[in-house]
């Protein structure tokens, strides 16, 4: 469902649906293969947490140059 679709029902209309279906795949691809790369590079930075928060009653401390990342609880 699109917010501007088009309310009729000729070839026309119908085409233009279908390219804004094509559009948003399209675009759900990028997000998830940006996602992706994103928590990779995150993981190879020697982040612990790239999913998700700390664990329930733990903080999570960020990487510095003298400490790793790592839970604190």
């Amino acid at each position: 469902m699109f917010v501007k679709s088009p309310q009729g029902d000729s070839a026309e209309d119908q085409l233009l649906v279908q390219f804004q279906g094509m559009i948003a795949e399209y675009e759900r691809a990028q997000i998830l293969e940006r996602s992706r790369r994103g928590k990779r590079h995150r993981a190879q930075a020697g982040e612990v947490s790239v999913m998700s928060g700390a664990p329930y009653g733990y903080r999570y401390i960020r990487k510095t140059d003298e400490v790793p990342a790592a839970y604190v609880g």
